[in-house]
């Protein structure tokens, strides 16, 4: 049965977001050196439903909290949007940004 074993001997690239050897996360890479700004609050859990977009300008996001209210939160200068592959899109799409026959078709969007 020794005989059978199997041996791997080599090595493999991994594309991982690393710092001093160890896994870095975005949240750790943005969020922890300015986490206390008095500018900056994080709501976690809380789904973005659009962002508000005034003419060309995004003027900032809309969220909703567990109760299904809706709040609005400003921005002064840009929105950064970054929610992954997948909710980017959706998310975008929402605000109305987007392939204009898809957004058509589900009554979102500024139409010119």
């Amino acid at each position: 049965a020794a005989t059978n074993r199997l041996r791997r001997t080599g090595f493999s690239r991994v594309q991982v977001a690393a710092k001093r050897g160890v896994r870095h996360s975005t949240a750790r890479a943005y969020l922890t050196p300015v986490q206390h700004r008095k500018n900056l609050h994080v709501v976690l859990n809380t789904p973005v439903a659009r962002i508000v977009i005034d003419e060309k300008t995004a003027k900032g996001i809309e969220y909703l909290t567990e109760d299904g209210a809706r709040h609005f939160v400003s921005a002064r200068r840009e929105v950064i949007l970054s929610a992954g592959a997948v909710a980017s899109p959706q998310i975008l799409m929402l605000s109305g940004i987007g392939p204009r026959d898809e957004l058509w078709r589900h009554g979102v969007g500024f139409f010119v």
